[in-house]
């Protein structure tokens, strides 16, 4: 504690002194970080689908994207990877989003939703 004295009224105050910085990102993690943008996620990972850079998966013809599932998830009208479970893709995001250097509040906040994902609801 940190006791100060103010002039003009004469009393004593106490005051904690300003906490260490409790920030655990590494250095210039914010500045890497992209802000999410607005719009539909995949209903498999939760990717934003505007950061899908084929545009979304692929329907049965080949052709016809998909306005509910990535690229990466969902191609010819098949999943990629069938046999994927909810908590095999939150264990891939976590791994890429702790690389990346987001804070771990961070990185949980974002994985609580996962759960909500169409292709998890059953």
């Amino acid at each position: 504690m940190i006791i100060m004295r103010y002039k003009a009224v004469g009393c004593l105050y106490l005051r904690r002194p300003d906490p260490p910085n409790r920030d655990k990102s590494p250095a210039g993690a914010e500045a890497n970080m992209q802000p999410i943008p607005p719009g539909p996620v995949c209903q498999s990972c939760g990717i934003s689908m505007s950061r899908d850079q084929n545009g979304g998966g692929t329907e049965m013809d080949g052709t016809t994207r998909s306005i509910e599932y990535c690229s990466s998830c969902y191609r010819n009208g098949m999943f990629t990877e069938p046999d994927l479970t909810v908590d095999d893709v939150i264990s891939r995001a976590q791994a890429r989003l702790q690389a990346a250097g987001v804070p771990e509040p961070v990185i949980e906040r974002n994985l609580m939703g996962m759960y909500r994902l169409d292709r998890w609801k059953d």
